[in-house]
């Protein structure tokens, strides 16, 4: 009996970044603003205090840290190929 082989870790990071960047492409601004705070555990007031999701005033990426690099990744393809608004962060 044979069994399938799991997922390389690449194949799921592709995944998540798929699936990230297809939930940002329709997510609210506000539900956004919430998962990026939950993933730094901060409370939403807090989220004009992290430097987390600030976009790079020549306008190529955002700041991000070791608990959202992967977040900020897809926050950023999405800005840049289905929605602009999401540079509003």
């Amino acid at each position: 009996m044979t069994y399938p082989c799991p997922p390389f870790r690449s194949h799921v990071l592709l995944q998540l970044q798929a699936e990230l960047e297809a939930w940002l492409s329709i997510a609210k601004l506000a539900a956004i603003r919430e998962h990026l705070t939950d993933l730094h555990g901060a409370l939403p007031e807090d989220l004009p205090t992290l430097a987390c999701g600030k976009w790079h005033e020549d306008g190529q990426g955002a700041t991000s840290c070791g608990q959202c690099d992967y977040f900020i990744h897809a926050l950023v393809t999405a800005a840049n190929t289905k929605r602009e608004e999401l540079r509003q962060l």
